[in-house]
């Protein structure tokens, strides 16, 4: 009984830290992207949203960000290919809808937080 509840434990903590790296993979790239975007962009950005987007054997990263240059908001979408390896499974999961993206906004600001 022990032995298992170790081995049990051990699996949660290896999954809890593949999920703390695929988010902290993708922080480290939206900071890299808000340094180039901030040069590109007319005026501030406002809002982040983060998409991704299963193809066959990989996926795509998306993040668009808005930003407002006079009276009208421009959008600005910066897009990168990580592999299905690299994302856990029960991310995987929710991303296999067929070519739509899916959103994970709410669920990195939650990784954020914690």
């Amino acid at each position: 009984m022990i032995l298992a509840g170790l081995i049990m434990g051990a699996t949660v903590i290896a999954g809890a830290s593949v999920i703390a790296t695929f988010w902290n993979s993708i922080v480290r790239w939206l900071k890299r992207v808000f340094e180039k975007l901030q040069s590109l962009v007319q005026g501030v950005i406002h809002g982040t949203r983060i998409f991704f987007k299963k193809m066959k054997e990989a996926a795509i990263e998306i993040s668009k960000h808005y930003s407002k240059v006079g009276t009208k908001w421009q959008e600005t979408i910066v897009d990168k290919n990580v592999s299905v390896n690299e994302i856990p499974p029960e991310y995987l999961k929710k991303m296999n809808r067929k070519n739509k993206e899916y959103e994970f906004t709410e669920e990195l600001e939650m990784q954020l937080n914690q």
